[in-house]
Order: C-alpha cells, then structure tokens, then sequence
C-alpha cells in the first residue's frame, strides 16, 4: 500500500494543536491559581445607614420674673411706685368699686415733644395746666399725658428700681423694662405705653 505524503504533515499538525491546547490550559490554570480571591460583601455587614442629623431647637428666651409689689412702696406716696431707667412710675391698686391707674414719667433729660406726638392738638390746647413729662392711664379709659397739677405718677423719685430682667404685677396692670425705659398695659382694657427719654408711644 502507497503511504500518501500528507499524513505526517497532518500528524504533526495535529500534535501542535495539541500542546498549543494543553499550553493554553496550563496558563489559565496558573492565572486563576495566581489571583486573590474575591470576598464577597454582604450587604449586610455595611449596617444601616446613619440617622439624619437632628435639627437643633432654636434658644429659649426667657421671660421677665414677677417681683413682689410688697418691696415697692413707699411711706412718701400711695400704692407702689419704682424707676424703671429713665422712668419714674406709680401704680395705684384699685378696690371698693374704683379700677386700678398707673402712670410714668421721666425725671430728667427728655428729648421728645409733645408737638411730636399723638396729644399734639390736646396739649397745645392746655394752655393753663400744660402737659408735663410723661402719661397716665387711669382706670380703663385711654392713655392721657401728664399734667402739670398731678404731682403723682412720677412726680416722685423712688429709691427701688425695676431690673430689665423684672416685672411687677398689681390687679390687671403690670410694667417692665422695656429698653432704657418702661413698659406698661392693663390687661383688662388692653391699653398702655411705652416710654422713655427718647421716645414715647401710647395704645
């Protein structure tokens, strides 16, 4: 029989496929055997993600502490009478049917004019008596400026003062600093004021 003279060609082609194939293996293996394993994560393990960030409370302010009216009387005038920066006050309790009055003045260095304000035409008017220093309300009735015949509500200068971080309380009225002066309403009527050296409001 006539060999054809392929076959060792093909013999050896075949034989070269082989390694190349068993070659190819190897390395991969090796590859594989080489590289660090992978460690799987749990989802898990990464915990729960952290809270939000609590939103912080805005500061308390604190309010003025009622003082004892007991501590703010005097043997010179009625009722109960302090300073109040650059106010003098006096607040006449009420009882026995009458309501109670309260009043304000400033003793020294006023730099508003009654021309100024809401009592313009009522105290240009007064031309005998005159508007003093400062304003009264008495009972329930509307703020009403001082005059120059009421020797109360302010007319006295009294030894005790009213702290910014104070208030004092008679029946429906109280007052409180209020800056570099004073504060005071009833309650009861809603009416009241703010006063000072520099300025002066009513309602």
């Amino acid at each position: 029989m006539t060999l054809s003279p392929l076959r060792p060609l093909t013999t050896l082609a075949t034989a070269a496929l082989a390694v190349l194939v068993f070659s190819g293996c190897v390395a991969e293996a090796r590859g594989a055997a080489s590289a660090p394993p992978t460690a799987a994560v749990d989802v898990a393990d990464r915990g729960a993600p952290p809270p939000p960030a609590a939103e912080s409370a805005p500061p308390t302010i604190a309010g003025p502490i009622d003082v004892d009216p007991a501590g703010f009387t005097s043997e010179v005038v009625a009722g109960y009478v302090f300073s109040a920066g650059d106010a003098d006050c006096q607040i006449q309790p009420g009882g026995s049917g009458t309501e109670p009055s309260f009043g304000c003045a400033i003793g020294a260095g006023q730099q508003w004019a009654w021309a100024d304000t809401e009592f313009a035409d009522e105290c240009a008017a007064r031309t005998e008596f005159g508007c003093r220093n400062g304003l009264v309300v008495r009972g329930s009735a509307s703020p009403e400026p001082r005059l120059n015949t009421d020797a109360d509500f302010g007319g006295y200068h009294p030894d005790v003062e009213l702290a910014s971080t104070e208030r004092i309380v008679v029946d429906s009225v109280s007052c409180e600093r209020d800056g570099a002066g004073v504060r005071c309403g009833n309650s009861e009527s809603g009416h009241g004021f703010t006063l000072s050296a520099t300025s002066i409001e009513a309602w």
